[in-house]
């Protein structure tokens, strides 16, 4: 290969060539970061996704159990109701389900309307 150009290092006698390739070798991997990257914003959107899960789960059932509850705890079943709907249309808007995001919306009208009815 004397006079020649080497394929792959184009020319380089091998020291220059190893040197190269060592120092490419230790270059950060731009890939690799980017990959650890969503890795990392994908673990956010599930911690997210499971915080609004639970309070959607504790503040609905509460709501639900106050409001078919006799006696006077009765009418904080809609107040407690309406505090689970940020969490209803938060959850709805990440995952683009437009219908049940529209029905959210309107749950909360109906919970205004029995706060308002009963207090």
């Amino acid at each position: 290969m004397s006079g020649q150009a080497n394929f792959w290092f184009d020319g380089m006698d091998s020291l220059a060539a190893r040197r190269s390739l060592r120092k490419a070798l230790a270059a950060p991997d731009v890939c690799g970061w980017l990959i650890e990257q969503k890795i990392e914003e994908r673990r956010a959107r599930v911690r997210t996704d499971r915080i609004l899960q639970a309070a959607i789960l504790v503040l609905s059932l509460a709501a639900v159990y106050l409001i078919t509850s006799p006696g006077p705890y009765t009418k904080w079943g809609h107040v407690v109701g309406l505090a689970s709907q940020p969490f209803w249309i938060a959850a709805t808007w990440r995952a683009r389900q437009w219908g049940m995001l529209v029905l959210s919306i309107a749950y909360s009208g109906l919970w205004l309307r029995g706060i308002v009815n009963y207090f």
